[in-house]
């Protein structure tokens, strides 16, 4: 469905959509010309992950080629008088996507960031975009100054064999665990596309029952389901696990995105017999990763000490939120406020909590 954009540039006309359709495959070409092509961004995802109303802006040429566009969703926050509407990437929330930016062709990049950009500005709304990529104009082009910015550590796969520059610790719990699995009758395996859900409902158990207190995944579950199963049909969401033949014991999902990996979710059984079986199934996508001409294994947002280890680099992701009109620039003040302090107030409501 195309609805009225309302920004058109002489000899450009923007396009807002519920779904890519036939623009799928151009977007994609466009995906893997950006500076840092995020899987985020690739039709399987933009076309299932949305929490809110999808709003992806097609900019097309007067002959309908698209030479850019840009993925949101619309939701609207507040109880008074229905709310007020809020801008968000696409998938945003406990899906966390990461390294987003506007697509376009190089030559026609800053045209197509005027027009996003005037599309962001129009009604009265808020503009809250998180997981944006360091690299994206926007937060220039809206004059707004970032209010969270996040490592995302990465591997870069330069090494014949990426293990081999582990450190030395780690090395060795790899080796020795592999061993250790492989002599209890464990193998890993990479899953087929037609086993998708069965993989995905493994992984999810796996997952749960390892970080149900401290994840919010479960809450955008449907719709990764979704992504994935559309992601792993075209050969762009990878599932590893470690198994025996009856159970598995550790799973962990690959999203693919030209020459780029990154590691999205993973899940294991904690038994002490099946020990180092994440480093394990870990190591092992380091070197399907090689194989199969990736320059890098992304780790996605978080500096978390276990991707100290694995990483050899890290990057930015940020944030901005700011309004439009005076209900949008009134709630966007009002969230921008209570996010600086927020940590002061928790921290006088546990001392308290204590006394």
């Amino acid at each position: 469905m195309t609805r009225d954009a309302g920004a058109d540039w002489p000899g450009m006309q923007l396009h807002n959509l519920n779904r890519l359709g036939d623009h799928a495959r151009a977007w994609d070409a466009l995906v893997d010309l950006c500076r840092l092509p995020s899987p985020f961004m690739r039709s399987w995802w933009v076309d299932n992950a949305a929490g809110g109303e999808p709003a992806i802006l097609a900019c097309c040429d007067d002959d309908g080629t698209l030479v850019g566009g840009a993925a949101f969703e619309v939701d609207r926050v507040g109880g008074l008088a229905g709310g007020v509407e809020r801008v968000r990437c696409l998938g945003q929330g406990p899906l966390a996507p990461d390294h987003l930016d506007v697509v376009a062709i190089p030559a026609r990049r800053r045209e197509v960031l005027g027009a996003v950009g005037r599309w962001l500005r129009e009604g009265d709304r808020i503009i809250d975009l998180d997981g944006l990529s360091e690299r994206c104009e926007l937060p220039f082009l809206l004059d707004v100054p970032v209010i969270e910015r996040v490592a995302a550590p990465y591997v870069a796969l330069e090494e014949a064999d990426p293990v081999d520059r582990l450190p030395g610790r780690l090395r060795s719990t790899v080796k020795r665990s592999g061993n250790r699995l492989a002599r209890a009758g464990f193998e890993i395996r990479r899953v087929p596309s037609e086993d998708a859900s069965g993989a995905l409902a493994r992984l999810f158990e796996l997952h749960d029952s390892r970080w149900q207190e401290q994840s919010s995944f479960a809450t955008g579950w449907d719709a990764f389901c979704s992504a994935a199963e559309a992601g792993m049909a075209a050969g762009e969401v990878v599932i590893h696990e470690i198994t025996d033949g009856e159970v598995v014991i550790a799973s962990e999902l690959e999203l693919v995105a030209h020459d780029r990996a990154a590691f999205y979710q993973a899940g294991r059984l904690t038994d002490h017999e099946y020990r180092g079986s994440g480093s394990v199934l870990k190591a092992e996508v380091l070197r399907w990763a090689r194989s199969h001409g990736m320059v890098e294994l992304d780790l996605l947002r978080g500096d978390e000490p276990y991707k100290q280890e694995w990483a050899t680099d890290k990057r930015s992701v940020i944030r901005i939120r700011t309004g439009v009109g005076l209900r949008g620039r009134t709630a966007a003040a009002a969230a921008n406020s209570w996010r600086r302090h927020a940590p002061t107030l928790t921290s006088a409501l546990a001392r308290l909590r204590r006394s």
